[in-house]
């Protein structure tokens, strides 16, 4: 959690989009514990396992790595899976 966020910080916030994914990310490292089990893998990312800190329950997170969404096609599976998942 500490090395992400401080990347976060590290970084200058030029748009809401951003904005809005730091406070995304905040939160999910706030209420929950990323494990080191991977459940699975994908073109962008990994799913984890995860335990919220209160509940202890189990949940499924999926990260993304920007690095690997390259292009508009990318951009609009990834809003789709989003959609989806909603």
């Amino acid at each position: 959690m500490n090395l992400l966020w401080g990347k976060l910080h590290n970084h200058r916030i030029h748009s809401n989009k951003n904005k809005i994914l730091s406070a995304i990310i905040f939160l999910v490292y706030e209420f929950y514990n990323i494990l080191d089990k991977t459940l699975g893998e994908g073109t962008f990312g990994k799913v984890k396992l995860a335990m919220h800190i209160l509940t202890g329950e189990k949940v499924a997170i999926k990260i993304l790595e920007k690095e690997r969404i390259i292009d508009a096609s990318d951009v609009q599976r990834v809003s789709w899976e989003i959609h989806i998942l909603k």
